[in-house]
């Protein structure tokens, strides 16, 4: 199915763009027009890139040579372009389209999938065997491709994957042991439809090693009754999310713009200037993405392209200041 004339670029998340000629920016870009489909801008229907690609399809430049995705490729970025080079070659989506569409967008939105054993599941949990962008990409298409028999969110898997369901109820272990050095915390968050604040449950946790950790700790029903809502977890150094249950009561609305007072003056204590143009919808250059899009309605926060300069104590003391003085 892969067009050979179609080569990849993989530039940082976030990034704004502008138009280029025989090129698609494809979850990335922070314009939504011709040759730019991305849903991360403020004003973006609520809808992850791969739906966006599936209702606007007019948006694909027929003539394009290159498509341009951001690095560490998800599963939206993956099936969205899996969708365009589809279209491009029969001029029409698969018939599994809007099945793939709909379970790539709840999954976007922070859902958890319904089964266990899912294409998102074996995506994250097989992808670890490849080093490059690229040959995750290539794999994610090929196994949207195997799934597609079998459904992408049914319990059932490909039979060139069963030997992985063993590493999923593996890192189900794993989570057991994050969990161990993890700590709980509880913030008061606003709720979405009413001008009151909820006391939530929160998982700290500082580089896991569980590749499904987001799945487990949301469907945790052995340390917390209903799972947990919210979750606060550093990556690495440099990277931090928070984030809370998109279909739950509460969101991060206003938390992202705290971080960022205290990211600019972080900045300013090193003298770090970006000499960027602010992201679209914010008030500086390269922001924490509070999740403002439709679709993420400030469930998720994340951190800079380039990474945060506070620490985690930081972030964590910045989360409690907000909680009880601003949320």
């Amino acid at each position: 199915m892969r067009n050979k004339i179609i080569d990849y670029t993989f530039i940082p998340q976030g990034s704004t763009v502008k138009q280029k000629r025989y090129a698609l920016y494809l979850d990335v870009g922070n314009a939504l027009k011709n040759g730019i489909i991305d849903h991360h801008q403020p004003f973006a229907p609520k809808m992850c890139a791969t739906m966006l690609v599936y209702r606007y399809p007019h948006l694909i430049p027929k003539d394009i040579k290159s498509i341009i995705v951001h690095n560490s490729p998800d599963l939206d970025c993956i099936a969205s372009s899996f969708l365009v080079e589809y279209y491009l070659k029969y001029k029409k989506f698969p018939k599994y389209a809007y099945k793939l569409v709909k379970f790539i967008n709840e999954i976007d939105f922070g859902k958890s999938p319904k089964y266990t054993v899912s294409l998102y599941s074996l995506f994250n949990i097989v992808k670890s065997k490849y080093k490059t962008d690229k040959q995750v990409l290539d794999f994610g298409h090929t196994l949207i491709k195997q799934c597609a028999k079998y459904g992408f969110d049914t319990n059932t898997t490909p039979p060139i994957y069963k030997k992985y369901i063993t590493d999923i109820k593996k890192d189900k272990k794993v989570y057991l042991e994050d969990f161990k050095k993890s700590k709980t915390m509880q913030f008061y968050l606003p709720m979405k439809n009413k001008k009151d604040k909820k006391n939530t449950k929160c998982l700290v946790v500082s580089q896991p090693q569980s590749k499904l950790f987001k799945v487990w700790a949301r469907n945790d029903s052995i340390h917390t009754k209903d799972g947990f809502c919210m979750l606060v977890v550093q990556l690495n150094s440099r990277r931090t999310i928070v984030s809370v249950k998109p279909d739950g009561f509460v969101y991060l609305k206003g938390l992202g713009d705290f971080l960022n007072k205290k990211e600019k003056q972080k900045r300013e204590q090193k003298n770090i200037a970006i000499n960027q143009p602010n992201r679209v919808g914010y008030d500086m250059p390269d922001p924490w993405y509070d999740g403002r899009s439709a679709l993420h309605n400030y469930t998720i926060i994340d951190t800079p392209i380039r990474g945060t300069e506070l620490d985690f104590e930081e972030i964590l003391n910045t989360i409690v200041y907000w909680s009880k003085n601003n949320a």
